[in-house]
């Protein structure tokens, strides 16, 4: 370090001081946080009794995760094998049995079975509540540990429990496959002229798919249009943008972010395609349309 020449040295450390990330390092309070989760790390791994579920690489995620978890709900850690899935899951793609589920009150229903997927393939019917996944019972586990149970490696199979408003049950094996899907879907036109589409998420192809289906449903004779985010959860802020810009005048405010001080705000304005889609709209949101969905609406 005496080698550096003084002006860089200066120059580095007050680069590192005016970064809001990297001022931390010249705070006490900081590495006093980090001596204490240090030395509770060191202690829990040494004394807890099962010392697989205190490995240095279980504690560091579930502290992680606790730690961003309880900062509000939409903050989350995630350990590579979940980002992975999660980064997959914003491109409309997993390895899985194609259907959608939804937790309510009587247990875990199937809402979607898609076309082409595996399990429509199976005989897997929309209404019906999966009950059990590779013979355990599944009614009262949350929905994402139904989720990762029912997903898998491509070419392998699971079981599936189901079990049907009458209460009648049966069981079905279903091969997992890879499974990708429009985040644009259902698109129509009654006959008076009312047009349909459902955005299913928010993904990299929202806005071309959205395209294209307007031009499909104006095609069809659309003269008024409902779009539907009911349980769309929501996905790339960019994609809301896209999908908003395509009802908007050129310019017009979509949404704001601010951060903390030094942070610098931005504001993300419409840039439609061509002239905005003008058509009276009605827009369908429920209690799991969120973030993107809710920018949208």
């Amino acid at each position: 370090m005496w080698g550096i020449p003084p002006f860089l040295l200066a120059f580095a450390l007050a680069v590192l001081w005016n970064n809001p990330v990297t001022q931390a390092y010249f705070d006490g309070e900081y590495w006093e946080a980090v001596g204490k989760f240090g030395e509770s790390l060191r202690l829990t791994h040494a004394r807890y009794v099962d010392g697989e579920k205190a490995s240095f690489e279980k504690l560091t995620d579930t502290a992680l995760d606790g730690m961003t978890s309880a900062l509000d709900r939409h903050s989350s850690y995630y350990p590579p094998p979940d980002y992975e899935n999660f980064q997959n899951e914003t491109k409309m793609q997993y390895y899985g049995i194609g259907i959608g589920i939804r937790k309510v009150e009587e247990g875990v229903l199937i809402t979607r079975v898609f076309p082409s997927g595996p399990a429509k393939e199976a005989g897997v019917l929309a209404g019906e509540f999966v009950a059990k996944v590779e013979m355990e019972v599944v009614i009262d586990w949350p929905l994402a540990e139904v989720s990762k149970c029912i997903r898998g490696e491509e070419g392998t199979s699971v079981l599936i429990g189901l079990l049907d408003i009458a209460g009648e049950e049966r069981e079905v094996e279903v091969m997992r496959r890879r499974i990708e899907m429009a985040s644009v879907q259902e698109t129509r036109v009654d006959g008076n002229g009312t047009g349909y589409l459902r955005i299913e998420q928010f993904s990299a192809r929202t806005g071309d798919e959205l395209k294209a289906a307007l031009e499909k449903l104006d095609e069809l004779g659309a003269r008024r249009l409902v779009l539907d985010l009911r349980d769309n959860s929501g996905g790339f802020l960019a994609a809301a943008v896209e999908v908003a810009s395509e009802f908007l005048e050129k310019g017009s405010t979509v949404v704001s972010v601010r951060g903390r001080e030094g942070f610098a705000e931005r504001c993300e304005v419409s840039e439609p395609s061509g002239s905005p889609c003008n058509y009276p709209m009605v827009v369908l949101i429920n209690e799991r349309s969120a973030s993107a969905s809710e920018i949208v609406a």
